[in-house]
């Protein structure tokens, strides 16, 4: 069985988002064993350079990544995948052995250059700017969407 984690910097506090969220969570449970590990998010007052929150970040992210995993970091330089190649990549991922996949989502300013070091993979969401929120939605309607061209379902059209 195929486990997926999305370690997250925050939580997903805006309703809407949490229920497109929760939905393709759910959807996403009939294929793979499903978690979620949210990490505290470190406030940017005006005098906390971004630097530091990164850091900050960024140390927790790496210290919750579940071991042996296989971690993918989402970051704007990552590389750009349609849904059918993000389909073949998970599935030959999966087919040497790599069943526990963990893709980290950043704060608000992104993820950490130790994290980024840290991930077997870099994956781009878009080269747009997505608010992290956002994102963590985005990212599992792909996942459920490469689950159901992994199956030849009919969801990917």
């Amino acid at each position: 069985m195929i486990h997926i984690t999305l370690l997250a910097v925050g939580k997903c506090r805006q309703l809407h988002f949490r229920n497109a969220a929760q939905d393709y969570a759910q959807r996403l449970k009939h294929y793979a064993v499903y978690s979620e590990i949210e990490v505290k998010e470190t406030r940017a007052a005006g005098h906390v350079p971004i630097n530091s929150v990164l850091h900050q970040e960024g140390e927790r992210l790496i210290q919750a990544l579940p071991k042996g995993s296989y971690a993918i970091a989402l970051h704007p330089a990552g590389q750009t995948s349609t849904s059918e190649a993000l389909s073949k990549r998970l599935s030959t991922l999966t087919g040497q052995g790599k069943n526990h996949l963990t893709f980290m989502l950043g704060g608000a300013f992104g993820l950490s250059e130790d994290v980024l070091a840290q991930a077997n993979w870099c994956l781009s969401l878009s080269a747009m700017t997505f608010p992290h929120e956002l994102a963590r939605v985005i990212l599992l309607e792909q996942l459920y969407r490469v689950f159901t061209i992994m199956r030849g379902e009919s969801y990917h059209k």
